[in-house]
């Protein structure tokens, strides 16, 4: 059996769930659209590296019985090159996420390509009805499963001297209303850990520090060393945040998130998280301010929060998956 893995943000050395699986009987094959080139790190748009895996991998599934790709538009690109290869092999796209659905000539060149694909793997119940009607596509063929991750490696000293939450990532974030929820707690500080551009340095107010692009281990060091963890999503229909979530809870933080259908998967109010509607500064700012001075909550939340995490997240369970679907389930 012959198993063409594309990857659209890990590295060559990446092999997925390879080592869990145990069927000797599997060849795998990666491709990674990490840019290899001059050409490749200096146009980004369009993504070069990405395309230049899709049709290697297309190529390399002539004759494959599956093909994994991960993300929706690696996922697009390689189902389109399959067709211009001739390949046919049951195709799975994992982590089939988006921070801003598309629209227009992406839309209508995404619903041609994912045809060619035969199930689409989700991280929240709400993808599995919002993606099939947006896609044309039969809602039988997406299937959900909580982000599945280990306990996130760690390593340095706390960023501040003091007690801080924190709040990190980039995708679909709120951070203009945390921000504003913060200026009425001068007296809690807040880390943020996120990419440049996301967040205007410029009108910070002194309680609030801004990191940027930290290494892996750091960025969770930021996370285990903090109070709580804030999680600001940008509306009441953002699929954003799961890693977020279930790394903080594996590492023991409590959570502060804001109300959103695609984390109702993950955290329920006074269980596993304290949870506020979006865009609102004041109840974001009470939720913040309850957790923090509330000694007695926090611990239950974080406690909670980590069960829940290794119950439903535990990383085995995505190889368990891909088992199946490479045994034909």
């Amino acid at each position: 059996m012959r198993v063409v893995n594309m990857a659209e943000l890990a590295g060559p050395d990446w092999r997925f769930v390879a080592d869990e699986i145990d069927r000797p009987d599997i060849e795998w094959r990666f491709h990674c659209a990490t840019p290899n080139n001059a050409i490749e790190r200096l146009i980004r748009k369009p993504r070069i590296a990405r395309y230049r895996a899709a049709v290697a991998a297309a190529c390399d599934a002539r004759g494959a019985d599956a093909l994994l790709s991960h993300l929706p538009v690696a996922t697009a690109a390689v189902a389109e090159a399959t067709g211009w290869t001739g390949a046919s092999p049951r195709h799975l796209a994992i982590s089939f996420n988006f921070t801003s659905l598309p629209t227009g000539a992406k839309l209508a060149f995404m619903r041609r390509a994912l045809r060619r694909v035969d199930r689409f793997l989700v991280y929240s119940r709400a993808e599995q009805q919002l993606y099939p009607a947006l896609f044309g596509l039969d809602p039988a063929r997406f299937d959900f499963l909580h982000w599945p991750m280990t306990v996130p490696a760690t390593s340095g000293d706390a960023p501040l001297a003091q007690p801080y939450i924190c709040a990190v990532g980039g995708e679909a974030r709120d951070y203009a209303t945390l921000i504003a929820a913060m200026r009425g707690l001068p007296e809690v500080p807040l880390v943020i850990v996120t990419r440049p551009g996301v967040v205007d340095a410029a009108s910070l107010p002194a309680n609030v520090h801004l990191l940027h692009n930290l290494p892996n281990a750091r960025f969770w060091n930021v996370v285990r060393h903090s109070r709580l963890s804030v999680v600001p999503l940008r509306d009441a229909e953002t699929n954003c945040g799961h890693i977020t979530l279930v790394g903080s809870m594996l590492l023991g933080r409590a959570i502060v998130a804001t109300r959103s259908s695609g984390i109702a998967d993950y955290v329920a109010d006074g269980e596993t998280a304290r949870v506020c509607d979006p865009g609102d500064p004041e109840a974001l700012r009470a939720a913040i301010a309850e957790v923090w001075n509330d000694d007695g909550l926090r611990g239950r939340l974080a406690e909670h929060g980590r069960q829940f995490a290794t119950d439903v997240s535990d990383s085995r369970h995505m190889a368990a998956y891909v088992g199946r679907y490479l045994a034909g389930g």
